[in-house]
Parts: structure tokens; C-alpha cells; sequence
């Protein structure tokens, strides 16, 4: 159905929706709501009045490519929702049908081209980095990493607060009391509430700078740049994913103790307890200065995949190559993340799979870790072990294929040693190919990852 009937049967869906009595309950009937139109009052809403709204959303949903990008269906149907719906029932019903609907399409027009491309904003995040504070923020591109006290001081120097919410968030970040009476203006106590829900207890702010994202797909895609930042500091350990648990967000759950007990014997005991997550990764025998310069083109690599991410109109430089290496950082910071051993090995052999261009085989795996890492097939991954070939086919056929299709004979057996190979593997194929990237700034094709 084309734009225009949509919009003339929404005015008719509008007027009949004025005459519907609601039955108190949004589950009954045609009935959807009552909406308080600015100049007008309140209105009723029908479901086919959505559900007519829902279609005109996909049209120019579907008629930009762009939006995929920025905007998520949901987000987009209520931005059309809020546009169209103020001049349907501001519209004169007197007035000619034809001029009518001609007049509102071009006015929505309008006003969703206006609204497509938000203004620059930035989302700040609590999270731990390190165990101690570093002198500077750790930056990749729009993602900065900040000591908590850093970040503060340059906020007060940028003027993005007031005086009174510096000396607020800086006595309850060093654990001073506050007096009774503080902080009486509404605003500041609004600002410092958000930022110390945002920031929790973390010792690390994370700021991911948007530019074009709207609402859930902005949010969303500044968690995965932020995840993907923590995950290339994280690769700089033997064992990311023990630098990961050191280097939990707010948003993915700080640590807690997890404890149970036991009943046996006919009698209750003291079970076991874990902690779920660190408090920032300790820098041992290591200064961070040292640290970024042994990995420079790793975190080059990273910059340009975060870029691509956060890239809101399609002009990211080597887009196939940073699509196949942003897979691969995704499944390998979900598996590094992942409690069930067996499925951390499937996540970790799908980050090796985005590196061999979906390989979609063992064989093809092997062929592209093996070529990515410089050695022969039939070499031992170490003395009297599997080849790599033997240690790779297994992983993917147990790790990934058979466990995925329900198939696997191991499901109950014990799978850290698997888990620990997987983890070595794929961090290796991970850095290397990041490595590749940087020192191969002309290549935008990823098969070009796994045939050296």
C-alpha cells in the first residue's frame, strides 16, 4: 500500500477511534489509549491506528538503509508515531481529503529527515580497568577509559557541571559525609544522582562519544565499543579472559559473592562461595606507558573496528575486513564473559570461524588458523599432544557443531581443558590478525586474514 493511502486511512482509523468507548483495559477491544495531543487534548488510539502507523514507519524505514545503522523498528515506529499522529488529529475534517494527505506527507517528511540524524551526545559508563589509577585517560578514538578522579577534574575544567556537583561526587568518591542540606538546587542533585547511578562504585568511567545514533540502537552499540575497548586491553594478558573478570561494567554486573550450602548426612553445611567478577586488573611488574607501546598496532586495529561500529553513515574505511573483525571480538569477549565452559568454546571457535570469512568447515578452519599462525598443520600443539589440525578439528566439531546441533557426546564431561585451548587459540588467531590489519592498511578483504 502506498504512503498516501496509508496516511488517508489513518485519518479515517483516527476519526472512527473517536468514537470508541474504552472498557477500562487495553487487552479489550480496538481500544489502545488515550494520547494528549499539544493544542488539541486528548485523543483516542485504536489499534488499527498503530498497526496503520507500523506500516508507514516500515516504509521509510525500509527506504533508508542508513536507519538499520542508527535507529532500531521500535524506536523509529514512536518517532513516526509522535510526528504523524499531532497532524492527523490537528487536521481540519472538512478540509479536501487529497490536499490533506498531500500536505501531511510532505510535513512528516520533513520532520523525519530532521529527526534522522540526532546531535553528537556521549554516554558515560562505570566500569573497572585496572586496580590503581593511571595518570591519563586510555583513549581508542571515540572511547576513552578515565580514572574515576580524572575524569572529574576535566568535566569541572570543560564546564559540563557546576561547581556544586564537582564538590559533590568528589567528597562521595573519597568517602566523606555529606551535610545534611547540600546541594539544594533541584538540577545538581539530578546531574550528581545520574552520574553516581551511571558510575556505581567502578573506579574507571568509560566515555563513548555518538554521533548520529538514536535511543536503543545508540545505547546499544556504545556497550559493545565500550565492551570492545575492555577487550582489547584484555588481550594484552596470556589470558584475556582472567583479565576480563578483573574488568567488569556496571552494565554487565559488578562483582558479588555467589554461596551456597549443602545438605548431607541429614544435616546442613557451609557450602562453597565465588566471587563473579574483580575490582580492577592489577599491573604487575608493567607500566601501561610500556604496555601500549608493545601492542600499538593491536590497538590501532581496535580503534578502527570501534570506529566502525559507532560509524552511523556508512563511510568507515574498510568496511568487509572490520565487519569480519568486529564478529570475532564480539564471540571472543562473550566467551571470555561466559560461565558454561562448554559454551564458551563454541563462542570461542565462532571468533576463529569470523576470522577464516565463516570458513563454514573444520577443514577450512584449520586451513585459516594454521595459515594465520605460521605453522604446519601436522605440528604438535605441543610435545606428545594433538597436531594442530586434530586439536582444531575437535574443537569445532564438539565445540561448535555438535554441541550447537545437539549432538555432542561430551555435553556432561569436563570441558576447561578444552575451554583453556580454545581461550589460546583464539586470542593468538585475534591478536595476529589485528596485528595483519594495521600493517596492511590497503586490504579491505577478509579472506585475506586467513591466506598468508
Amino acid at each position: 500500500m502506498k504512503l498516501k493511502e496509508l496516511i488517508s486511512n489513518l485519518i479515517e482509523a483516527t476519526e472512527r477511534a473517536q468514537h470508541i468507548v474504552p472498557k477500562g483495559s487495553l487487552f479489550d477491544g480496538e481500544w489502545a489509549g488515550f494520547k494528549n495531543i499539544d493544542g488539541f487534548g486528548s485523543l483516542n488510539v485504536s489499534r488499527e491506528m498503530n498497526r496503520i502507523v507500523g506500516e508507514i514507519a516500515k516504509i521509510f524505514y525500509d527506504g533508508d538503509a542508513g536507519l538499520a545503522r542508527t535507529w532500531t523498528r521500535d524506536d523509529w515506529f514512536k518517532t513516526v508515531d509522535k510526528a504523524i499522529i499531532p497532524m492527523i488529529a490537528k487536521c481540519d475534517p472538512e478540509y479536501d481529503r487529497v490536499e490533506i494527505t498531500e500536505e501531511i506527507v510532505k510535513n512528516l517528511a520533513v520532520s523525519l529527515e530532521q529527526q534522522k540524524r540526532p546531535n553528537p551526545f556521549s554516554f558515560i559508563f562505570g566500569c573497572y580497568v585496572f586496580a590503581t589509577e593511571l595518570p591519563m585517560p586510555i583513549s581508542f578514538g571515540k572511547v576513552s577509559f578515565w580514572p574515576r578522579s580524572l575524569w572529574l577534574d576535566d568535566q569541572i575544567k570543560r564546564n559540563t557541571i557546576s561547581e556544586a556537583v564537582y564538590e559533590g561526587l568528589k567528597r562521595t568518591w573519597q568517602g566523606v559525609e555529606r551535610a545534611q542540606g547540600e546541594r539544594d538546587h533541584s538540577e545538581d542533585r539530578a546531574v550528581e544522582k545520574s552520574i553516581r547511578g551511571a558510575v556505581g562504585s567502578c573506579n574507571y568511567i568509560c566515555e563513548v562519544a555518538m554521533d548520529g545514533h538514536s535511543g536503543a540502537s545508540a545505547q546499544s552499540k556504545a556497550l559493545m565499543a565500550m565492551r570492545f575497548g575492555l577487550t582489547g586491553i584484555a588481550l594484552t594478558w596470556q589470558t584475556p579472559s582472567k583479565a576480563l573478570f578483573n574488568m567488569p561494567s556496571l552494565f554487565d554486573g559488578l562483582s558479588r559473592i555467589e554461596e551456597n550450602a549443602i545438605l548431607a548426612s541429614g544435616r546442613i553445611w557451609p557450602g562453597g562461595m565465588r566471587r563473579t567478577a574483580g575490582y580492577g586488573q592489577p599491573l604487575i611488574d608493567v607500566t601501561w606507558d610500556k604496555v601500549e607501546e608493545d601492542f600499538r598496532e593491536i590497538f590501532g586495529a581496535v580503534t578502527e573496528i570501534i570506529e566502525y561500529v559507532l560509524d552511523a553513515n556508512g563511510s568507515a574505511a574498510r568496511p568487509k575486513l572490520m565487519d569480519a573483525l568486529a564478529h570475532s571480538m564480539l564471540w571472543f569477549h562473550e566467551a571470555c564473559r561466559e560461565t558454561l565452559p562448554m559454551v564458551a568454546v563454541a563462542k570461542y571457535v565462532a571468533s576463529m570461524d569470523a576470522l577464516a570469512a565463516g570458513s563454514g568447515s573444520a577443514s577450512g578452519l584449520v586451513k585459516a588458523m594454521t595459515s594465520i599462525f605460521g605453522v604446519d598443520e601436522h605440528r604438535p600443539i605441543r610435545m606428545n599432544g594433538p597436531t594442530f589440525r586434530e586439536a582444531l578439528i575437535d574443537l569445532y566439531s564438539q565445540g561448535r557443531s555438535r554441541l550447537l546441533h545437539g549432538s555432542s557426546d561430551r555435553l556432561m564431561h569436563d570441558w576447561e581443558s578444552s575451554r583453556s585451548l580454545a581461550e589460546a587459540f583464539a586470542r593468538q588467531a585475534l591478536v595476529m590478525s589485528l596485528d595483519w590489519a594495521t600493517n596492511n592498511p590497503g586490504c579491505d578483504n577478509p579472506k585475506a586474514l586467513g591466506q598468508r
